[in-house]
């Protein structure tokens, strides 16, 4: 819609979608979102071409987007539309100083921006009655706090569904009103100029099917991750590990375990810190050949450390261990098939 439509118009499409958390395009899904959770409760994972921070939809959440000209873009303008959508339904909804609308100081709707030489969009989030305690599941990875990235990070924010407000809310009454309020805002709406789509028709599909392939792909969800630092230390029977993976476009470039902690994740690991006896220091080497340029994902974290297991002794207390940790991190069932290259 951003690139074909005419670039003097205005567009309000509106839409929902199966469970999913979707991710801003510069964002870290493994720090942003419990992925085990999701693939063991069959969440997909998305990533928009636009900013912002990671949000969960599902069914009773409905998104709005408004593609305008450039010119007459500003972060607020779809914001107070929609907030004003939301008091003409008796919802006292105000926009907050993050851009974001809220409702008694909690978030209802979060916000994403794309502009281009021509065209701006503004994405919204509605949460009317959503699943929140999935929501606050799903966006809480468990090695959040391991994760050093330089990617951006999700803004917490208290939220709250609009059916906390009004017993009346549903997905078509919210669509009805952010209809009118757009037609005032924007221009008349007639049905000459308003198009239902869904995914059955024939002419939608020709349109995003090539989109949703690439969109798809794990370089895309995956390998546009900018580059992060996952460190985490344990100690064994025979002595204390730690170890920091770092990680480029989804692939594990290097891999430093040591017997001694790192003081950041910039810092060097001083290897004669404490001297390892051979069988150990050869065991931490396998480990990090056999990891080196592997997707960071749990399948193929196992796969590649299977034969190292029996590379000398404590060698499969490591492997065992590393497994757990990126399994912790990513799960990596629910992705798709998609071509790493």
């Amino acid at each position: 819609i951003l690139r074909k439509s005419d670039p003097e118009s205005f567009i309000l499409y509106l839409w929902r979608n199966r469970p999913t958390i979707v991710i801003g395009r510069n964002q870290n899904p493994w720090k942003e979102c419990n992925l085990r959770m999701m693939a063991e409760r069959d969440v997909l994972l998305a990533r928009r071409t636009s900013g912002g921070g990671a949000v969960y939809h599902d069914m009773g959440n409905t998104n709005y987007t408004v593609v305008m000209p450039r010119d007459a873009f500003t972060r607020d303008r779809c914001a107070q539309m929609v907030a004003c959508a939301l008091l003409n339904q008796d919802i006292p909804a105000y926009v907050n100083a993050r851009h974001d609308v809220a409702v008694d100081g909690k978030k209802i709707s979060g916000s994403a921006f794309k502009l281009t030489s021509k065209r701006a969009f503004h994405h919204g989030t509605m949460l009317i009655d959503t699943d929140l305690g999935r929501l606050n599941g799903m966006l809480r990875s468990k090695a959040h706090d391991e994760i050093a990235a330089l990617g951006v990070d999700s803004v917490r924010s208290v939220v709250a569904n609009l059916r906390d407000y009004s017993w009346t809310i549903d997905h078509q009454t919210f669509c009805d009103a952010v209809m009118l309020e757009f037609s005032r805002t924007f221009g008349a709406l007639n049905e000459n100029n308003v198009t239902v789509w869904n995914e059955g028709d024939k002419d939608v599909a020709a349109l995003v099917d090539d989109e949703r392939s690439r969109i798809q792909t794990w370089k895309w969800l995956y390998g546009q991750t900018p580059r992060f630092v996952h460190s985490f230390d344990t100690a064994f029977s025979w002595g204390p590990v730690f170890a920091r993976v770092t990680v480029y476009h989804g692939l594990v470039a290097e891999v430093l375990l040591s017997a001694s902690p790192v003081a950041d994740a910039d810092a060097d690991i001083d290897a004669s810190a404490v001297v390892l006896p051979p069988h150990l220091r050869d065991s931490f080497d396998a480990v990090a050949r056999a990891m080196a340029d592997a997707p960071y994902e749990a399948a193929e974290v196992h796969r590649r450390l299977e034969p190292v297991r029996r590379a000398g002794p404590h060698a499969g207390d490591l492997c065992e261990w590393l497994v757990a940790k990126v399994g912790g991190a990513a799960s990596g069932k629910h992705m798709p098939s998609g071509d790493l290259a």
